[in-house]
Protein backbone atom coordinates (compact mmCIF):
# COMPACT_ATOMS: atom_id res chain seq x y z
CA UNK A 1 0.00 0.00 0.00
CA UNK A 2 1.76 3.23 -1.12
CA UNK A 3 1.73 6.22 1.22
CA UNK A 4 2.65 9.86 0.76
CA UNK A 5 3.09 13.02 2.74
CA UNK A 6 0.75 15.56 1.16
CA UNK A 7 3.16 18.47 0.94
CA UNK A 8 0.48 20.83 -0.41
CA UNK A 9 -1.47 20.60 2.87
CA UNK A 10 -1.02 22.35 6.22
CA UNK A 11 -2.44 21.79 9.69
CA UNK A 12 -4.24 24.27 11.96
CA UNK A 13 -5.33 23.65 15.55
CA UNK A 14 -8.70 24.82 16.90
CA UNK A 15 -8.88 24.27 20.63
CA UNK A 16 -10.50 25.59 23.80
CA UNK A 17 -13.89 25.22 25.53
CA UNK A 18 -15.82 26.85 22.66
CA UNK A 19 -13.99 25.19 19.75
CA UNK A 20 -16.79 22.79 18.81
CA UNK A 21 -19.51 25.43 19.16
CA UNK A 22 -17.61 27.91 16.99
CA UNK A 23 -17.00 25.48 14.14
CA UNK A 24 -20.48 23.94 14.39
CA UNK A 25 -22.05 27.29 13.56
CA UNK A 26 -19.73 28.00 10.64
CA UNK A 27 -18.90 24.92 8.59
CA UNK A 28 -21.02 22.73 6.34
CA UNK A 29 -20.65 19.41 8.21
CA UNK A 30 -21.63 18.47 11.74
CA UNK A 31 -18.86 18.41 14.32
CA UNK A 32 -20.84 15.85 16.35
CA UNK A 33 -19.66 13.22 13.85
CA UNK A 34 -15.95 13.80 14.53
CA UNK A 35 -14.30 11.09 16.61
CA UNK A 36 -10.77 9.73 16.93
CA UNK A 37 -11.64 7.23 14.20
CA UNK A 38 -13.87 9.47 12.05
CA UNK A 39 -12.79 12.78 10.53
CA UNK A 40 -15.27 14.84 8.49
CA UNK A 41 -14.99 16.76 5.25
CA UNK A 42 -16.39 20.30 5.34
CA UNK A 43 -16.16 23.79 3.91
CA UNK A 44 -16.41 27.40 4.97
CA UNK A 45 -18.62 29.32 2.55
CA UNK A 46 -19.23 32.94 1.69
CA UNK A 47 -22.69 34.25 2.64
CA UNK A 48 -23.50 33.77 -1.07
CA UNK A 49 -22.85 30.03 -0.74
CA UNK A 50 -19.51 29.78 -2.55
CA UNK A 51 -16.54 27.79 -1.23
CA UNK A 52 -13.89 29.91 0.55
CA UNK A 53 -12.00 26.94 1.98
CA UNK A 54 -12.44 23.19 2.17
CA UNK A 55 -10.78 20.97 4.76
CA UNK A 56 -10.82 17.73 6.69
CA UNK A 57 -11.47 18.05 10.43
CA UNK A 58 -9.80 15.57 12.80
CA UNK A 59 -10.23 15.21 16.55
CA UNK A 60 -7.15 16.31 18.51
CA UNK A 61 -8.06 13.86 21.29
CA UNK A 62 -8.64 16.63 23.83
CA UNK A 63 -11.93 18.18 22.74
CA UNK A 64 -10.43 20.31 19.99
CA UNK A 65 -9.76 19.82 16.28
CA UNK A 66 -6.93 19.60 13.78
CA UNK A 67 -7.73 21.15 10.41
CA UNK A 68 -6.19 19.58 7.30
CA UNK A 69 -6.30 22.45 4.79
CA UNK A 70 -4.56 23.48 1.58
CA UNK A 71 -1.24 25.08 2.53
CA UNK A 72 -1.84 27.96 0.11
CA UNK A 73 -5.06 28.87 1.92
CA UNK A 74 -4.09 28.13 5.52
CA UNK A 75 -3.26 31.71 6.52
CA UNK A 76 -6.47 33.02 4.96
CA UNK A 77 -8.59 30.42 6.75
CA UNK A 78 -6.89 31.24 10.05
CA UNK A 79 -7.69 34.95 9.58
CA UNK A 80 -11.33 34.21 8.75
CA UNK A 81 -11.78 31.97 11.78
CA UNK A 82 -10.27 34.68 13.99
CA UNK A 83 -12.82 37.16 12.63
CA UNK A 84 -15.67 34.80 13.53
CA UNK A 85 -14.20 33.96 16.94
CA UNK A 86 -15.14 37.30 18.59
CA UNK A 87 -14.99 36.61 22.36
CA UNK A 88 -15.35 32.84 22.18
CA UNK A 89 -12.87 30.83 24.27
CA UNK A 90 -11.06 29.39 21.25
CA UNK A 91 -7.36 29.21 20.41
CA UNK A 92 -6.45 29.19 16.71
CA UNK A 93 -2.89 28.20 15.89
CA UNK A 94 -0.83 26.94 12.93
CA UNK A 95 0.86 23.59 13.57
CA UNK A 96 3.94 23.45 11.33
CA UNK A 97 5.19 20.49 13.36
CA UNK A 98 2.35 18.34 11.99
CA UNK A 99 1.78 17.05 8.46
CA UNK A 100 -0.94 15.35 6.44
CA UNK A 101 -0.41 11.82 5.12
CA UNK A 102 -2.40 9.46 2.91
CA UNK A 103 -2.14 5.79 1.95
CA UNK A 104 -4.17 3.97 -0.65
CA UNK A 105 -4.82 0.56 -2.14
CA UNK A 106 -3.61 -0.25 -5.62
CA UNK A 107 -6.22 -3.01 -5.98
CA UNK A 108 -9.54 -3.33 -4.17
CA UNK A 109 -10.71 -0.13 -2.42
CA UNK A 110 -10.50 0.16 1.33
CA UNK A 111 -13.57 -0.60 3.43
CA UNK A 112 -14.36 0.67 6.94
CA UNK A 113 -14.63 -2.88 8.27
CA UNK A 114 -11.07 -3.70 7.17
CA UNK A 115 -9.42 -1.39 9.70
CA UNK A 116 -7.47 -2.62 12.71
CA UNK A 117 -7.94 -0.58 15.91
CA UNK A 118 -4.77 1.44 15.34
CA UNK A 119 -5.27 1.90 11.57
CA UNK A 120 -5.60 5.50 10.35
CA UNK A 121 -9.15 6.54 9.39
CA UNK A 122 -10.51 6.42 5.89
CA UNK A 123 -10.76 9.64 3.93
CA UNK A 124 -14.27 10.93 4.75
CA UNK A 125 -14.94 11.94 1.15
CA UNK A 126 -14.66 8.48 -0.38
CA UNK A 127 -13.35 5.18 1.08
CA UNK A 128 -11.61 4.35 -2.20
CA UNK A 129 -9.31 7.35 -1.67
CA UNK A 130 -7.69 5.35 1.13
CA UNK A 131 -6.60 6.42 4.60
CA UNK A 132 -5.71 9.90 5.75
CA UNK A 133 -4.10 11.09 8.96
CA UNK A 134 -2.11 13.84 10.66
CA UNK A 135 1.25 13.15 12.31
CA UNK A 136 4.78 14.43 12.75
CA UNK A 137 7.04 13.92 9.73
CA UNK A 138 7.75 10.31 8.81
CA UNK A 139 9.10 8.41 5.83
CA UNK A 140 6.80 7.50 2.92
CA UNK A 141 7.28 5.54 -0.28
CA UNK A 142 5.35 7.72 -2.73
CA UNK A 143 5.15 11.42 -3.52
CA UNK A 144 2.34 13.94 -3.89
CA UNK A 145 2.15 13.37 -7.66
CA UNK A 146 1.35 9.69 -7.14
CA UNK A 147 -1.48 10.55 -4.76
CA UNK A 148 -2.81 13.20 -7.16
CA UNK A 149 -2.95 10.63 -9.95
CA UNK A 150 -4.86 8.28 -7.64
CA UNK A 151 -7.34 11.00 -6.63
CA UNK A 152 -7.97 12.20 -10.18
CA UNK A 153 -8.49 8.62 -11.35
CA UNK A 154 -11.38 8.43 -8.88
CA UNK A 155 -12.79 11.78 -10.02
CA UNK A 156 -12.46 13.46 -6.61
CA UNK A 157 -11.86 17.23 -6.67
CA UNK A 158 -9.43 18.99 -4.34
CA UNK A 159 -9.19 22.57 -3.10
CA UNK A 160 -7.99 24.05 -6.39
CA UNK A 161 -11.05 22.58 -8.11
CA UNK A 162 -13.70 23.77 -5.65
CA UNK A 163 -12.68 27.30 -4.59
CA UNK A 164 -15.22 29.85 -5.76
CA UNK A 165 -17.77 27.21 -6.74
CA UNK A 166 -21.21 26.87 -5.21
CA UNK A 167 -21.08 24.06 -2.66
CA UNK A 168 -23.34 21.59 -4.45
CA UNK A 169 -21.82 22.33 -7.87
CA UNK A 170 -18.50 21.16 -6.37
CA UNK A 171 -19.90 17.69 -5.46
CA UNK A 172 -19.88 18.26 -1.69
CA UNK A 173 -23.14 16.39 -1.17
CA UNK A 174 -21.85 13.33 -3.03
CA UNK A 175 -18.55 13.50 -1.11
CA UNK A 176 -20.07 13.79 2.39
CA UNK A 177 -19.11 17.45 2.77
CA UNK A 178 -22.47 18.91 3.81
CA UNK A 179 -25.07 17.99 6.43
CA UNK A 180 -28.49 19.54 5.86
CA UNK A 181 -29.71 18.39 9.29
CA UNK A 182 -26.98 20.02 11.40
CA UNK A 183 -28.49 23.49 11.71
CA UNK A 184 -27.05 26.79 10.56
CA UNK A 185 -23.81 27.35 8.70
CA UNK A 186 -22.51 30.29 6.68
CA UNK A 187 -24.14 30.25 3.23
CA UNK A 188 -26.81 27.75 4.28
CA UNK A 189 -29.79 29.60 2.77
CA UNK A 190 -28.32 29.71 -0.73
CA UNK A 191 -27.17 26.09 -0.46
CA UNK A 192 -30.61 24.92 0.69
CA UNK A 193 -32.29 26.70 -2.22
CA UNK A 194 -29.94 25.01 -4.68
CA UNK A 195 -30.61 21.66 -3.02
CA UNK A 196 -34.31 21.94 -3.81
CA UNK A 197 -33.93 23.06 -7.42
CA UNK A 198 -35.44 20.65 -9.96
CA UNK A 199 -32.17 20.09 -11.80
CA UNK A 200 -28.51 20.81 -10.92
CA UNK A 201 -26.95 23.30 -13.33
CA UNK A 202 -23.23 22.57 -12.95
CA UNK A 203 -20.96 19.84 -11.61
CA UNK A 204 -17.27 18.99 -11.45
CA UNK A 205 -16.84 15.88 -13.61
CA UNK A 206 -13.90 13.59 -14.49
CA UNK A 207 -12.47 13.43 -17.98
CA UNK A 208 -9.91 11.45 -19.90
CA UNK A 209 -7.71 13.80 -21.96
CA UNK A 210 -5.34 12.87 -24.76
CA UNK A 211 -2.30 14.83 -23.59
CA UNK A 212 -1.47 17.54 -21.09
CA UNK A 213 -3.96 20.33 -20.59
CA UNK A 214 -3.59 23.40 -18.40
CA UNK A 215 -5.87 24.43 -15.57
CA UNK A 216 -8.45 26.93 -16.87
CA UNK A 217 -8.48 25.51 -20.41
CA UNK A 218 -11.86 25.80 -22.13
CA UNK A 219 -13.91 22.63 -22.52
CA UNK A 220 -15.92 22.77 -25.75
CA UNK A 221 -17.93 20.52 -28.01
CA UNK A 222 -17.02 19.80 -31.63
CA UNK A 223 -18.80 22.99 -32.74
CA UNK A 224 -16.80 25.19 -30.37
CA UNK A 225 -19.63 25.76 -27.88
CA UNK A 226 -18.13 26.24 -24.44
CA UNK A 227 -19.35 23.68 -21.91
CA UNK A 228 -17.02 24.47 -19.01
CA UNK A 229 -13.37 24.66 -18.04
CA UNK A 230 -10.66 22.33 -16.80
CA UNK A 231 -9.94 22.70 -13.08
CA UNK A 232 -7.02 20.23 -12.81
CA UNK A 233 -5.20 17.66 -14.91
CA UNK A 234 -2.45 15.05 -14.55
CA UNK A 235 -1.43 11.92 -16.42
CA UNK A 236 -4.35 11.87 -18.84
CA UNK A 237 -6.98 12.35 -16.14
CA UNK A 238 -8.66 15.70 -15.61
CA UNK A 239 -11.51 17.37 -13.78
CA UNK A 240 -13.72 20.05 -15.30
CA UNK A 241 -16.47 22.31 -14.02
CA UNK A 242 -19.19 21.91 -16.63
CA UNK A 243 -22.71 23.02 -17.50
CA UNK A 244 -24.84 19.89 -17.42
CA UNK A 245 -27.40 21.12 -19.94
CA UNK A 246 -24.71 21.68 -22.56
CA UNK A 247 -22.94 18.44 -21.71
CA UNK A 248 -26.08 16.42 -22.39
CA UNK A 249 -26.26 17.87 -25.90
CA UNK A 250 -22.55 17.60 -26.68
CA UNK A 251 -20.89 14.90 -28.71
CA UNK A 252 -17.11 15.02 -28.94
CA UNK A 253 -15.38 17.05 -26.22
CA UNK A 254 -12.22 19.15 -26.57
CA UNK A 255 -10.20 20.34 -23.57
CA UNK A 256 -8.04 23.24 -24.75
CA UNK A 257 -6.95 21.74 -28.05
CA UNK A 258 -6.87 18.09 -26.88
CA UNK A 259 -9.57 15.45 -27.46
CA UNK A 260 -11.35 14.55 -24.23
CA UNK A 261 -14.05 12.19 -23.07
CA UNK A 262 -16.34 12.06 -20.08
CA UNK A 263 -15.66 9.12 -17.76
CA UNK A 264 -17.45 7.84 -14.67
CA UNK A 265 -16.45 8.95 -11.19
CA UNK A 266 -16.07 6.48 -8.35
CA UNK A 267 -19.22 7.93 -6.79
CA UNK A 268 -22.65 8.82 -8.15
CA UNK A 269 -23.05 12.13 -9.98
CA UNK A 270 -26.31 13.52 -11.44
CA UNK A 271 -25.13 13.54 -15.07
Amino acid sequence: MPSARLTDRAVLAVSGPDAAALLQGLVTSSLTRVTAATPVYAALLTPQGKVQADFVLFSDGAGGFLVDVAAAGADDLLKRLKLYRLRAAVALDPRPDLHVFASWETGAPAHPGDAAPDTPPLDPRLPALGRRWIAAAAGTDADLAAYTQHRLALGVPDTADVLGEFLLDANFEELNGVDFKKGCFVGQEVTARMKHKAQPRRRIVPLTVEGDVRRGARLTDANGLEIGEVTSSAGGNALASIRLDRLREAGMLIAGDKPAALRPAAYALPI
